[in-house]
């Protein structure tokens, strides 16, 4: 059987039907890398790295998670998806109830569609778990002891008072914020975004208000270009520095957002503003209230922001290749200049292998006018560049 579903969101989302019991934990903990990772249990022995995103729907399979596993399925159909990007895809969905778990609480999916994660977010995801699951519990979200707590009442919390409440719009299953961007002294305009903890960016805006407020035409914009930024494919825009971006009181200054070319996919759209991701929303302490459509937060010192140097992205490989993949290029970056591309893989960085280097730490230790030599793996040849990092306001 053949179906059509769109993707609406940066990773997924579909319209399938998902089932969760009722009765839920108070407290879980996660790791928080650009995203939140839940482990998650599939019976006894197997264990699952799932990404809680908040535009998702439901639970998603990543490919290579099936097969390492040995996952029998016996009902299977296939589907078309759109998400970020230039690109339908065609992916399997299993219709076989899929039972799992979350510590000792119990949950059900009866459409699970499966995707190449690791392709375009990197070795450590086994798959997406949506918002669905805990859309009737009040939720604290710690980024600091990196755990979420779940409440019955918003009175339930200590210090709720130092927190400011946001009105939120909840629709389908999928949470917009109401928010004012101010890109200079002569243009602004307010609008709903999609909150989206799937998202590892900031903030980004559709083509359409793109168009509408004529980004394209302002000075300073930096292009971009991505390979495989989502299940979509390509995926291109410009970056720029906008004056504010404020959530009700909270303003934040010198703030980088991205606008899409896309003309088709989840950032063509008119339905709403664009999407808000990780980088803006860890810089606050995260209360969401699905019942009352509330969202309280207040400004944390727990995450360090990091400042962009390096003019690509890359997802780690090393898993099946020994290698990083650059997945974003930024257009007259030094990157670019001397001539990385999009879909290289990194397999050396100052004479040693990436597969023995922690990206993280990597990309913390950073520095401006910092000189590293890399070696590239392209086409089943070797390249060697020299490259000089630079503070842009680019992907990382």
């Amino acid at each position: 059987m053949k179906k059509t579903v769109l993707l609406l969101f940066i990773i997924v989302s579909c319209k399938s039907i998902n089932d969760s019991q009722k009765d839920y934990f108070e407290k879980i903990t996660f790791k928080y890398d650009r995203n939140i990772y839940l482990n998650i249990n599939f019976g006894d022995s197997i264990r699952g790295n799932f990404m809680y995103d908040t535009g998702g729907f439901g639970l998603y399979f990543d490919s290579l998670f099936i097969k390492k596993n040995d996952f029998k399925f016996k009902n299977i159909e296939t589907s078309s998806f759109s998400g970020i990007g230039t690109k339908i895809v065609m992916t399997n969905v299993v219709l076989d109830t899929i039972n799992f778990s979350i510590n000792k609480e119990k949950f059900i999916s009866s459409s699970t569609p499966i995707f190449d994660f690791k392709k375009f977010i990197g070795k450590k995801i086994d798959g997406i778990i949506g918002f669905t699951y805990f859309k009737d519990r009040i939720m604290k979200v710690n980024m600091k002891d990196e755990k979420i707590s779940f409440y019955n009442s918003i009175n339930q919390i200590k210090n709720i008072n130092t927190y400011k409440a946001l009105p939120l719009e909840i629709k389908n299953d999928r949470i917009y914020l109401y928010t004012k961007i101010v890109i200079n002294d002569t243009l602004s305009f307010s609008g709903k975004f999609v909150l989206d903890t799937g998202c590892s960016d900031g903030l980004i805006l559709t083509n359409e208000i793109a168009r509408n407020y004529k980004l394209n035409q302002l000075k300073n914009l930096i292009k971009y270009e991505s390979e495989n930024l989502s299940i979509g494919g390509k995926s291109s825009g410009n970056i720029l520095l906008a004056n504010s971006i404020q959530l009700g009181e909270f303003k934040l200054i010198n703030t980088r957002l991205l606008f899409s070319s896309d003309t088709i996919g989840a950032l063509s759209k008119e339905e709403y503003v664009g999407i808000i991701g990780n980088k803006i929303l860890d810089k606050f302490e995260l209360i969401l209230d699905p019942i009352e459509e509330q969202l309280y937060i207040k400004k944390n010192n727990y995450i360090k922001s990091r400042v962009p140097m390096l003019g690509f992205s890359f997802v780690d490989r090393t898993d099946i290749n020994s290698g990083w993949i650059v997945t974003t290029l930024i257009k007259k970056s030094n990157a670019d200049k001397i001539g990385i591309k999009c879909g290289d893989k990194i397999v050396m960085i100052n004479n040693k292998k990436v597969n023995e280097m922690n990206e993280n730490e990597f990309i913390d230790g950073l520095i401006e006018n910092g000189k590293m030599a890399i070696t590239i793996s392209r086409d089943e040849k070797i390249f060697y560049f020299n490259l000089v990092t630079n503070s842009i306001y680019g992907i990382y």
